[in-house]
């Protein structure tokens, strides 16, 4: 099984395990060469995917860490993308948007409208790196992302 990992907040990343053996892990910095980059890494997916000779059809399914309160910033897309990485990830930016994590776990209902409107965020995002729309999407806590 082909498993696509993702991080999309600040010090964004990718990795690829096949059958539960990392074959790549790539940081979007390392890319960009702008410290803590933060953002959908399309840099890195593309590049772990070339490290195992693989296109977006043969990855099995995708694993995002982060399940609630990453919709401000999946919705901003670019624009966080681009927003003050150089200031650390304590920003003004970052912290309205950790005050919303913590707003948006204490409300049962809306983490279940959160999750499926950041999933439909990151289906948006995968579609564009040429991802199926079929390809299962997982959020995970983004500690137990840490895990492997």
């Amino acid at each position: 099984m082909k498993i696509l990992g993702l991080w999309d907040g600040h010090d964004a990343s990718a990795a690829l395990t096949v059958d539960g053996q990392l074959v790549a892990a790539l940081s979007e910095e390392r890319l960009t060469r702008q410290k803590m980059q933060r953002g959908f890494p399309r840099g890195a997916l593309r590049a772990v995917l070339d490290t195992a000779g693989l296109s977006p059809g043969d990855v099995d399914a995708v694993a995002v860490a982060g399940r609630v309160g990453r919709l401000p910033m999946r919705l901003l897309g670019g624009r966080y993308q681009q927003q003050g990485s150089d200031s650390g990830p304590m920003d003004l930016l970052s912290q309205a948007v950790r005050h919303y994590e913590n707003l948006s776990s204490a409300i049962p209902g809306w983490r279940v409208v959160e999750r499926a409107l950041s999933t439909r965020c990151l289906r948006q995002r995968l579609n564009e790196c040429g991802f199926s729309a079929s390809v299962p999407i997982s959020t995970v806590p983004h500690h137990a992302a840490h895990t492997f």
